[in-house]
């Protein structure tokens, strides 16, 4: 009896455990990123203009371990302008850059028994987006993403995400005319890998 009781702690010692327990974690990522247009012209062809594939960085704060956890990811970029004629993109345009703010709710779908997650995220987005020779315009969104997560160790994690956020366009409101339309969203792509660290 004894000796059953000493194999079952050594298991129990050396599987990870069932129930995570939580804690906070600061993470890092870089990200592949696309847009939709934001603005575009009344001529023909029609001219659209974009953030052309800027990467971006992100700081990610998240309390994790339960099947509900939520965090806060500030995500950076800084790229061309692109201009979309039918086949053709010009890159010659002024720079973009912006900075977002997204806070978000986390559902964990799904956990393994050696600790890899598959978590659901989403919530609003503040973002401000800044272009040479305009001034810095201020946007409402939302967002929604899929992290799936494995550990190195007992700190150190490895994070595939995947997000869409959806914004107002890049461009100030004043720039709109009759010849050039602003998209009322415009929709953001992003492919991203980081590692996050336990605190």
């Amino acid at each position: 009896m004894l000796r059953h009781f000493v194999v079952l702690i050594g298991i129990a010692a050396a599987a990870p455990p069932l129930v995570a327990q939580r804690e906070w974690r600061l993470g890092i990522e870089v990200g592949a990123t696309t847009f939709s247009p934001a603005v575009h012209d009344t001529s023909s062809p029609t001219v659209y203009l974009r953030p052309w594939h800027p990467t971006s960085y992100a700081f990610r704060i998240t309390r994790t371990g339960g099947t509900i956890g939520y965090g806060i990811g500030v995500t950076l970029f800084n790229g061309p302008l692109g201009a979309n004629i039918e086949d053709f993109v010009l890159l010659q345009g002024p720079e973009v850059g912006a900075v977002e703010v997204a806070p978000e709710i986390r559902w964990r779908l799904t956990r393994t028994r050696t600790g890899a997650t598959l978590e659901l995220g989403g919530g609003p987005t503040w973002t401000l987006y800044s272009s040479d020779g305009y001034d810095p315009v201020a946007r409402l969104g939302g967002q929604g993403a899929l992290t799936l997560s494995f550990p190195l160790n007992r700190t150190i994690h490895v994070a595939l995400r995947g997000d869409i956020t959806g914004t107002g366009t890049i461009a100030p409101d004043e720039t709109e005319t009759a010849e050039i339309r602003h998209n009322d969203v415009m929709w953001r792509g992003r492919i991203a890998l980081g590692l996050s660290f336990g605190l």
